[in-house]
């Protein structure tokens, strides 16, 4: 497989977005639908819901990751919104030489995502997540995943693999996704600013 980003949502950073409003709605069977007309707010399929919690365990934070993943692949938007906490963060590598870290929020991140996937035929997605006890905040669980992700667009297939950390926490009374990031793009965007701060 051809990599073409280091992580799942910026798999679609990678090909060419569409210059016109279109949205990717999820129908009541979960199916996508296209319409140039905002999607109906409604009720995120059962599977996808945010688990309810006073407090983030490990269980629950794989568990919200991997319904996040299923969103995700069921090309279910308003489910995969829901399941992000409203100050997401995702620090990623905005060109493919790995030369510009940015760091995209949630509704930037739905963006990119319905409008790639405008073109794309198909999008497959699996992700495996463990803990990372190297990462710790009060209220959050840390974690390393690994993801593999394919999408194919007309008679064009392309897939990418790699590494993402991610943090789930609680946000009113739910599990929410806070962060889902590149490791380089982190390790890029510190030392940028470290070399901003010692100027």
């Amino acid at each position: 497989m051809k990599p073409t980003s280091r992580l799942a949502p910026a798999l679609l950073l990678a090909l060419p977005l569409a210059g016109h409003a279109l949205n990717i709605c999820t129908d009541a069977a979960g199916k996508p639908t296209f319409q140039d007309k905002p999607c109906e707010t409604r009720d995120a399929a059962p599977q996808y819901t945010p688990l309810k919690a006073a407090s983030v365990t490990e269980a629950g934070a794989l568990e919200t990751m991997k319904r996040l993943t299923g969103a995700m692949g069921a090309r279910d938007v308003v489910a995969m919104q829901r399941l992000m906490a409203a100050n997401f963060e995702s620090r990623v590598f905005m060109s493919r030489d790995k030369k510009d870290p940015g760091v995209i929020n949630r509704a930037q991140v739905a963006d990119l995502f319905t409008r790639v996937l405008q073109a794309a035929k198909a999008y497959h997605l699996q992700r495996s997540c463990s803990r990372d006890t190297a990462h710790q905040a009060a209220g959050e669980i840390a974690l390393n995943c690994n993801y593999t992700g394919r999408i194919e667009v007309l008679s064009h297939a392309s897939g990418s693999g790699g590494v993402e950390f991610a943090r789930v926490g609680v946000e009113n009374g739910e599990l929410k996704v806070l962060e889902v990031s590149d490791p380089k793009a982190i390790e890029a965007l510190n030392a940028k600013a470290s070399a901003q701060a010692a100027r």
